[in-house]
């Protein structure tokens, strides 16, 4: 429940989660069970981004967030919002939402 309210939270806080445009982020190194997309809302300094990757799979999918300074990571696993790692395990069947950051799918994380 309270990865629920967190989300609903995260939605009320940041329009580009539920306005805006949508684009898919096609990452050839991904799983075929990882999707992941961008959402962008405004422009100029009032611009807000947010990405959401999910994991379908039954394994750990690496991926390297890169330096996003300022950004936020929340996960269905934890329920709450932490900085945004360099690199992130995405875990069997989890939901990440990250907050601000680069508009360049991200490089493979090393393995």
């Amino acid at each position: 429940m309270s990865c629920y309210r967190g989300l609903l939270a995260l939605r009320r806080e940041f329009r580009a989660l539920h306005a805006g445009t949508l684009e898919w982020i096609a990452a050839p190194w991904w799983p075929r069970d990882v999707v992941a997309y961008r959402r962008l809302h405004g422009e100029g300094a009032s611009r807000e981004q947010a990405e959401v990757f999910l994991n379908f799979s039954r394994s750990t999918t690496p991926l390297a967030l890169g330096g996003r300074t300022g950004s936020t990571l929340f996960s269905n696993r934890r329920g709450d919002r932490i900085p945004a790692p360099r690199d992130y395990a995405l875990g069997p069947y989890e939901g990440v939402v990250v907050l601000g950051g680069p508009s360049d799918p991200p490089p493979p994380a090393a393995r």
